[in-house]
């Protein structure tokens, strides 16, 4: 399936099967996948199955570079396609501004899963992240819920050198560090820049931050 993708959006980029022209749903209703490989020419996406219905996220993932991917990495829970079901990308290019990095996350609760993303404006300064779909901060959107995951992926050539969760008052709740993501030297993951099993549970106030040094 390929797409000509739009920047920074989901919504029209509905990949299409290169064979019927149609998107997922219509091309492979009823059939069991186990494994969505994506792939970008540069910069960083993240992928999504969503229910056209719905809005429901039923599997979800980052791309990778071309000729960087991995079928072990690329696999996914079973899931049987329903004929609702576009498989839509969300590109960055890489950002050709000095200090400014494209970052992209899913970010996972125990209510589901949402993507968040920012353009940072100045290398190793943490900078918040909001919701793609939204534009609410982690507090607005998580408020009640846990975190358990967070993936992270950074542009290509850039480092992920922290990733903060902090209250209301600005104080750190959570922490951890990230590193480069391959074929940069130094990666240990084509797909993320980080990725982490968490326990945080959400309050109003609450933000997600990354410091991330430009490619």
């Amino acid at each position: 399936m390929t797409d000509t993708s739009t920047e920074g959006v989901f919504e029209s980029n509905n990949l299409q099967s290169a064979q019927s022209g149609v998107n997922l749903g219509l091309e492979m209703p009823g059939v069991t996948i186990t494994s969505v490989q994506a792939t970008y020419t540069d910069g960083c996406a993240i992928w999504r199955i969503i229910d056209a219905t719905t809005n429901k996220v039923s599997r979800y993932g980052m791309a990778t570079q071309v000729g960087y991917t991995c079928a072990k990495s690329a696999q996914i829970p079973a899931y049987v396609v329903k004929p609702t079901d576009p498989l839509q990308i969300y590109p960055k290019a890489v950002n050709a501004t000095p200090n400014d990095s494209e970052v992209l996350a899913w970010v996972v609760t125990n209510k589901g899963v949402e993507p968040f993303g920012v353009t940072t404006t100045s290398d190793n300064t943490l900078t918040e992240m909001v919701s793609l779909t939204t534009g609410q901060t982690l507090g607005d959107y998580a408020f009640g819920s846990r975190v358990v995951k967070v993936c992270i992926q950074s542009e290509l050539g850039s480092n992920l050198n922290r990733v903060t969760v902090v209250d209301q008052t600005g104080g750190t709740v959570w922490q951890a560090f990230g590193n480069h993501r391959m074929p940069s030297a130094g990666g240990a993951n084509a797909y993320t820049n980080g990725e982490y099993m968490v326990s945080i549970p959400v309050q109003k106030g609450f933000s997600i931050k990354v410091a991330v040094t430009s490619a």
